[in-house]
């Protein structure tokens, strides 16, 4: 079950990056499981992404942004659809948590407008917050 694989790697990169505090072995390990499975379970670079991204234990210093954001859109290109908002919003929601709150605008917009009708309102939920946020930062609150 992909499912059960996927958390297994994760609690094993966290383990090593936030237990261990190792973040070479970490990041060396995550990009093994990603160069072996990514291709064929997309969907796992998604909650790579999403952990590095959001995971609160994870030190800022070795939160590596960048990494999320590459492994976030190599989950796009291996994605069935180039379309799949599940994969649209994970790149928006990198976006967001790094701060770069236009893209994360721009990229929730696409995810919100792939959706099914009946699928949407959770991607619509994402793009009105980032928006607010944007609203606020604007606003210099």
């Amino acid at each position: 079950d992909n499912m059960v694989f996927a958390e297994l790697y994760i609690e094993q990169f966290n383990m090593l990056l936030i237990d261990k505090k190792d973040p070479t072995a970490a990041y060396k390990y995550i990009t093994k499981i990603m160069l072996e499975r990514g291709a064929e379970d997309s969907e796992l670079l998604t909650w790579i992404a999403r952990n590095i991204a959001e995971n609160e234990d994870i030190p800022v210093i070795n939160r590596k942004m960048d990494f999320a954001l590459n492994t976030a859109t190599t989950a796009l290109t291996y994605a069935r659809s180039k379309t799949d908002p599940k994969y649209l919003s994970t790149i928006a929601f990198v976006h967001f948590k790094n701060g770069d709150i236009d893209k994360a605008i721009e990229w929730q917009r696409k995810a919100y407008f792939s959706a099914r009708e009946k699928d949407k309102e959770p991607y619509k939920f994402d793009l009105i917050s980032y928006k607010t946020q944007k609203q606020h930062v604007d606003a210099g609150e």
